[in-house]
This record gives structure tokens, sequence and C-alpha cells, in this order.
């Protein structure tokens, strides 16, 4: 069973604010997570983030999509784990073994586990900020992109998790 990571460990990397936001600030800024899928940056909301696990074994299931890696258990709940890599057709260029998070998200009751190489953390970041996607309007990951906002890892790709969720499901 995966081992979940605790608020008291360090993911891979740590953003702090320097300051107690103001009502201002927190009008102005929104919590974006981020994490790493071959080599690109990746956010969510951070509010869709219910936490992050070190990658375990994922059970099979037959006959599912190539982007739905399996399932794993968590807890007393089962949960789907996908492959955004292979979803959006990302180049690969790392092995599988060197994915070694899974980002557990949720829109509404749908819970999901999401394959990554690394999870950075929550970033803070001004709504003046955040722009219309440019560099990540290319390809399948085009779909699913917000926007785009640079952090301290480079360009990080806005995900809208409710459309990522819709194109995954399996009917």
């Amino acid at each position: 069973m995966p081992r979940e990571i605790t608020q008291s460990e360090v993911i891979d990397a740590e953003i702090t604010r320097s300051h107690a936001p103001s009502a201002a600030d927190e009008q102005a800024t929104e919590s974006l997570f981020v994490f790493s899928v071959e080599g690109s940056w990746i956010a969510v909301r951070a509010s869709h983030v219910e936490r992050v696990l070190e990658q375990g074994a994922c059970s099979s299931i037959p006959g599912a999509p190539a982007h739905v890696l399996g399932v794993i258990a968590d807890g007393d709940q089962v949960l789907p784990v996908m492959d955004l890599a292979t979803l959006c057709a990302l180049p690969a260029r790392r092995a599988p073994a060197d994915f070694g998070r899974i980002v557990v998200v949720s829109d509404g009751p749908l819970v999901v586990g999401v394959r990554a190489e690394a999870a950075a953390g929550v970033l803070e970041v001004e709504a003046a900020n955040v722009r219309s996607p440019t560099v990540s309007s290319t390809g399948a990951l085009a779909a699913f992109v917000d926007g785009e906002v640079d952090s301290p890892w480079g360009l990080c790709a806005i995900i809208n998790l409710p459309i990522l969720f819709e194109a995954a499901r399996v009917r």
C-alpha cells in the first residue's frame, strides 16, 4: 500500500510566504499545486489536491485504456491511477519506475490518482501573473490548459481538472 506523505515531510520543494496575507492579497492570489510529468510542470488548483502518495504498485485493469495505469488501495478506498503523459501524448523522458508520486486529485465525487515524477508543492501566484496559454497551447495537453504561470521550477501549465476528468473518463 502506498505511504502517504505527511505535512511534516518536505515533498520535493517548499514555497513559503514571507508575510501574513491581507484580504487584498487573498483576493488577488491563487493557490496552485505544482507537479511534474515527463519534464513538464503541471499545476492544478490546490483545492483539488487531497494528498500526495509515494507511488506503489498499481493493480492493472484488463481492457482499460492506456492512460489508466490501474488501481491502488488508499485507506478504505480504491483509487484509479491515471497517466497524464499517455493521455496527452507527452514524449517519454523517463522510465515508468522514475515516477515516484501519485497526486490524489478530486472534482466533486470523482477522486483519481495522477502519476507524477515529482510534487513540488503549493505555489501562491498573483492572479495577474496567470496568462493565457502560449507554450502549452500545442499538442493534446492544450485541450486541458486554462493558463500558464512562471514558477521557481519553470513554466507551469494550469490544468482544468473537470475538463481533464471528462476526457479521461472510461466509457
